[in-house]
């Protein structure tokens, strides 16, 4: 059942009041986290949104699952600063520490919950899944959601904004329409009927990537050249992001400018224009890659003093050391000389003319103080050090990893799976409840016996026993009683004597009083049957706790070492499942340790050469 419907059948069953059940049927059929196949799934419903023909081919792209982890942690973090100002008040979590409460609420759907909050579909945090954290579930979690609203606003909202809806919708196009994905996301034209969409900074440092490596500088050029952003959209969408923001005004400017008036306090228009750039894709070490990457920057109006936040759609024509910032601006770092050294060094090295020889940008995407130089037909990638060596090559690893898993041997691979705390949970607590109730199935001498509480069981049960034996001599002897008083009754009868019919009587009392102890004894062995029986029962229930908690204890250490060999030594199969993970920064520095740099970054020769200043270069063609 993909994601939609079950949203559809879970606000049916809340709308006829039956809010128990909806959440029962909620968790039956759905895993509740941020994995792979919620991101499929929710990538899904972003295609079926789009109108895409082929919406069930859409899928979560690598670009997707890195945003929403990052999101895991985003989350996390707010939960752990309200929590240290509000903490939780269920019963269990009060003597908690504020981080500990907050892994507790990440620990139960924590992410997917609040994500579902944000975006206002028919689950939150709302619905009762947290409501056990809190005494009072409806006065405390409102603040809590509107909390993380405020602070998690620029990753979802309810209007289809954020990061990650945006994501999904970049994702689905890429997936399920590819045809399509060009027009919405990196067209350079705003002509015809085409929609005029602001582009995805993402997308189209990928797409020129992309060309430039394939060697189509022309389509590079063109994509990068071109706007498809007008005024009228730019400002609709700074409308939807500056919705639950406090400012003066939004208004157009020069060029194809929005100006966002915020008043007089710099700390308010300090905080927004990082939301905005967050929001909308900014990253200022790709202003010269991407020129259509939208620009932010804020200025004080001299006349009025107050702050103004600029928004432009495309970097082109960028007059910045004009305007007047009202903080300072991270300037970009450039190094300071080492590239025409290790130009020159290279070229010494092999033995060329430095005159014939030329470096320019690495322009790959990947992070790294570095250049490429070419000389006599050869093409070299050259570090400044071999730690920025080592984080490229780290880089081309884990972008390998996402996308061309199939090119590592298998099984390294699988040495580097891991699995979620969440699926770790889950998947322990399923094993140990299966191991209990098997070895339970023919009696709970095992499930005792592992427990070690067999002996205490034993003598319980051996107790119970000599109370069922008692109970039936004390009966037996009650009625042997009886029996003989009536015959004493009629021989008081037939007495003459009068010492005899005294003798008699006497008797007869003496058994009465011994007959009402017998009863009262069997009595108070009747009535602590019971009570022993359910003592019993609750030692065998203890039993099986201690064997589920210690079952599943070994479980989870097990997945948390290694899955792949717990799930190899299981089911004798060796494949990575749906509920594990690559570590992708851990296989990297493996596969660096085990070949080293040079075999990731020198095509060529696998080769690396150490120039004098520091330098590392490594050849490629």
């Amino acid at each position: 059942m993909d994601l939609a419907t079950r949203q559809k059948v879970f606000s049916a069953l809340r709308t006829l009041g039956k809010r128990q059940l909806a959440r029962s049927f909620y968790m039956a059929t759905t895993t509740a986290s941020l994995d792979d196949n919620t991101l499929d799934q929710l990538v899904e419903m972003a295609a079926e949104s789009a109108e895409i023909e082929d919406y069930h081919d859409a899928e979560a792209t690598p670009e997707v699952k890195k945003l929403a982890k990052k999101f895991e942690a985003a989350v996390e973090k707010e939960l752990e600063a309200y929590l240290k100002k509000a903490p939780l008040t269920g019963e269990g979590y009060t003597d908690m520490d504020p981080d500990d409460q907050a892994q507790e609420l990440m620990d139960d759907e924590g992410a997917y919950l609040v994500l579902m909050t944000l975006m206002g579909h028919g689950v939150g945090i709302w619905d009762g899944s947290w409501d056990h954290f809190f005494a009072d579930e409806r006065k405390e979690i409102k603040p809590l959601q509107a909390h993380l609203e405020k602070r998690l606003g620029k990753w979802a909202d309810d209007t289809g904004g954020g990061i990650l809806p945006q994501a999904f919708e970049e994702a689905a196009f890429q997936t399920a329409a590819p045809d399509r994905y060009e027009e919405e996301f990196a067209s350079a034209s705003t002509g015809g009927n085409m929609k005029p969409t602001l582009v995805s900074p993402t997308a189209r440092k990928r797409v020129i990537a992309a060309l430039i490596k394939a060697g189509r500088i022309d389509l590079a050029n063109k994509v990068a050249a071109g706007s498809n952003v007008v005024a009228a959209p730019l400002i609709k969408r700074v409308e939807r992001l500056m919705k639950k923001k406090s400012h003066k005004g939004i208004e157009k400017g020069r060029g194809g400018e929005v100006l966002i008036r915020m008043g007089t306090k710099e700390q308010d228009a300090n905080r927004v224009e990082d939301y905005l750039k967050d929001a909308m894709g900014y990253d200022e070490e790709y202003i010269d890659v991407d020129p259509e990457m939208p620009d932010i920057w804020g200025t004080m109006d001299p006349k009025t003093n107050e702050y103004v936040i600029h928004v432009q759609a495309s970097a082109k024509a960028r007059t910045r050391s004009k305007r007047n910032p009202y903080r300072a601006k991270a300037k970009r770092v450039t190094a300071a000389g080492w590239e025409d050294t290790a130009m020159a060094e290279l070229a010494e090295e092999q033995g060329w003319d430095l005159e014939d020889v030329e470096w320019s940008d690495e322009r790959s995407g990947f992070r790294a103080e570095a250049i490429m130089v070419e000389g006599e037909g050869e093409e070299w990638i050259v570090f400044k050090d071999d730690g920025e060596a080592e984080d490229y090559a780290k880089q081309v690893i884990i972008q390998d990893l996402e996308h061309e898993p199939e090119i590592f041997s298998q099984d390294w691979l699988m040495n580097h799976v891991s699995v979620s705390p969440t699926d770790i949970r889950i998947i322990a607590g399923e094993e140990a409840d299966n191991y209990v109730e098997n070895i339970s199935y023919d009696g709970e001498e095992r499930v005792l016996e592992e427990a070690n509480l067999d002996s205490k069981y034993e003598q319980m049960q051996d107790a119970y026993e000599t109370m069922e034996e008692k109970i039936v001599e004390l009966d037996e002897r009650s009625e042997e009683l009886d029996q003989a008083i009536v015959q004493l009754m009629d021989d008081v009868e037939e007495a003459d004597d009068p010492k005899a019919k005294k003798e008699i009587q006497k008797s007869i009392k003496k058994m009465e009083k011994e007959m009402k102890k017998a009863d009262s004894d069997s009595a108070r062995y009747t009535k602590g049957l019971p009570k022993l029986k359910k003592q019993m029962e609750a030692l065998v229930e203890k039993a099986k706790e201690a064997v589920h908690d210690d079952y599943y204890e070994n479980i989870k250490t097990q997945l948390e070492r290694d899955p792949m060999g717990w799930y190899e030594e299981l089911t004798g199969e060796r494949a990575i499942q749906s509920w594990m993970s690559l570590d992708y920064d851990a296989a990297a520095e493996d596969a660096i340790r085990t070949d080293g740099v040079a075999h990731f970054l020198a095509s060529y020769d696998g080769n690396e050469t150490d120039l004098d200043s520091g330098a590392v270069a490594y050849r490629r063609n």
